[in-house]
């Protein structure tokens, strides 16, 4: 039986940069000792509320899609932190199950249309999700820079040694580089 972090081993370089929100659930299990009345309450709220929205957007699909937009949109009172969280939660199933990205993506042009708060950044989904992929994107941008200099180096220490001939993977990435 192979082990999870051995399946892991083997997805593209591009998942590893994703910033995974279950990955993230620590900060959201805090010492429930050292919360008080109100504040343990809207704890455990959000975090039913955040668990909901798991739920339904795991039942997603094209024959129940109204169905479950329509709960998405009009069964949770939104308010920033929810908003972000959900729109983590969409960003992460959209780039990791692409069968399904069609109806994520109408869904996000649902929550464009209802979050469209120009004034305040914090509840409006677009300008949310649009930071999210920028941020994304130069992480990966960063990474491939970092990958070309370290072949670079490797190629111009090939070059001083003169191996370079004998070797046609080096050969090509000079090339590719």
């Amino acid at each position: 039986m192979m082990s999870f972090r051995e399946k892991c081993r083997t997805r593209p370089n591009n998942m590893a940069l994703l910033v995974l929100p279950h990955k993230k659930r620590q900060f959201f299990k805090m010492d429930q000792s050292s919360l008080f009345g109100a504040e343990k309450e809207a704890h455990n709220k959000f975090t039913t509320q955040v668990g909901k929205l798991r739920i339904l957007l795991n039942k997603i699909s094209k024959e129940n899609f109204d169905k479950v937009q329509h709960q998405l949109m009009n069964d949770f009172d939104y308010n920033p932190s929810l908003l972000q969280e959900l729109m983590k939660i969409i960003f992460m199933k959209s780039t990791t199950e692409t069968a399904y990205l069609d109806l994520y993506i109408k869904l996000c042009v649902g929550f464009f249309k209802k979050f469209d708060d120009p004034e305040h950044t914090e509840m409006n989904f677009k300008k949310l999700l649009l930071t999210r992929c920028q941020r994304q994107f130069y992480k990966m941008l960063q990474r491939e820079q970092n990958n070309r200099r370290e072949r670079r180096a490797s190629l111009e220490e090939a070059l001083i040694k003169n191996d370079l001939e004998q070797d046609f993977s080096k050969q090509m990435l000079a090339v590719f580089d």
